[in-house]
């Protein structure tokens, strides 16, 4: 009789537990679903396709920058639209990529010739900067992102300088 109560209760509730634990507690691979949003994304930055944008940017996009959260999808097209005319050969590749949950963290590279106004009057010069952008999803969409650049040494590229400030004494 302990045996039939072994086999019948015991060890299924074991192998109910078991499969639980391994079903339940496996992420899932969001990189199937996020990768092509943001490589969609960066291809809309990369040829300046903005119409593009319309399939993978949520219209309430948020983008945070140094002066607050910018909301609006219109706002990253004009960012987009001002920086390709800036440098015209701007180009970003993705070095690595992270996901998890519903974020993506992405490091990039990028690189372009400032042979347009935007940064100041047109250089001529090559710039290369590094950053890394994380992004956020809603229902298959980016609805935010915060980038982190160099952008001294962007400027430091394109030949502008950094002066200390002028120490005034003080009477």
């Amino acid at each position: 009789m302990k045996k039939s109560i072994l086999f019948k209760t015991v060890i299924p509730l074991f192998a109910f537990i078991f499969m639980l634990l391994t079903f339940s507690c496996k992420q899932q691979d969001v990189s199937k679903e996020f990768k092509p949003i943001i490589h969609a994304f960066n291809e809309s930055w990369n040829t300046g396709d903005l119409d593009a944008l319309d399939a993978v940017v949520d219209p309430k996009y948020i983008k945070h920058t140094a002066d607050g959260p910018q909301e609006g999808l219109d706002l990253l097209k004009q960012m987009i639209s001002s920086n390709r005319i800036a440098f015209p050969d701007y180009h970003c590749t993705y070095d690595e990529e992270i996901y998890v949950g519903d974020k993506a963290v992405v490091r990039w590279t990028i690189t372009g010739t400032n042979t347009g106004p935007g940064f100041g009057p047109p250089t001529g010069k090559k710039v290369k900067i590094t950053g890394i952008t994380i992004f956020r999803f809603v229902d298959s969409k980016i609805v935010e992102d915060l980038a982190e650049s160099d952008g001294l040494g962007l400027y430091q590229q394109l030949g502008y300088t950094l002066a200390p400030p002028s120490l005034e004494e003080e009477e």
